[in-house]
């Protein structure tokens, strides 16, 4: 399964760690892929600034066009629920320098 627009909505939040803001932004699957547990990637990406609302957006668009996650596949937890699972290409830590890599 390829994890781009298609098959995965993106959401960019801010919010609250430890009472300290924080960016998110949070990767699911559509509703109409048929899978339990639909939250399939999330990163943090520090305090709310442009800069940070810039790199968000650009990791945003990376996702939707099915640039951030290597070939993902259907597996069952020991629960019975389903999920995906799939190599991240675009690392937190590298963020900037992965999303150049894969030309965002």
């Amino acid at each position: 399964m390829v994890l781009d627009s298609k098959t995965v909505v993106v959401e960019i939040k801010a919010g609250q760690i430890d009472g300290k803001a924080e960016l998110f932004v949070n990767v699911a699957l559509k509703p109409s892929i048929n899978i339990d547990r639909l939250f399939v990637h999330g990163w943090g990406l520090g305090a709310p600034s442009s800069r940070t609302w810039k790199l968000a957006e650009r990791l945003q668009k990376a996702v939707l066009a099915g640039k951030a996650f290597g070939p993902a596949s259907a597996k069952v937890d020991i629960h019975g629920a389903s999920y995906i699972s799939g190599p991240a290409l675009i690392m937190g830590r590298y963020l900037n320098a992965d999303l150049k890599k894969a030309g965002f």
